[in-house]
């Protein structure tokens, strides 16, 4: 079982999880994004969907970099960005896709 995290919580983000969910045998999938009322509301709803309480809300602003690395160092073992900042994170020396598996559409 794997433990996800999707950053960003709006329509994009609430589709990888419920298929990480569904499909991505999650033990549990941290919903991240800076507004903790969105990241609620899409983790219910994959709840909802799912039948199951695998979905989490967590507040991380993911255009600060050191929030996410710190987000993705807590035991996370894939992660979808369902914003774009993959360019900023190599610019910055970021490293956490050594660790952590990385899905980018």
């Amino acid at each position: 079982m794997t433990l996800y995290a999707v950053l960003g919580a709006g329509r994009q983000g609430t589709a990888a999880a419920y298929d990480m969910a569904r499909w991505g045998n999650a033990h549990r999938i941290i919903m991240a994004d800076r507004d903790m009322e969105a990241a609620r509301r899409a983790a219910d709803r994959v709840n909802r969907m799912v039948g199951a309480a695998i979905a989490e809300p967590a507040q991380v602003d993911v255009t600060d970099l050191d929030d996410v690395e710190r987000l993705l160092r807590s035991g996370v073992e894939t992660f979808v960005p369902a914003r774009p900042f993959v360019e900023e994170m190599r610019r910055r020396g970021l490293n956490v896709t050594e660790r952590v598996a990385f899905l980018d559409g």
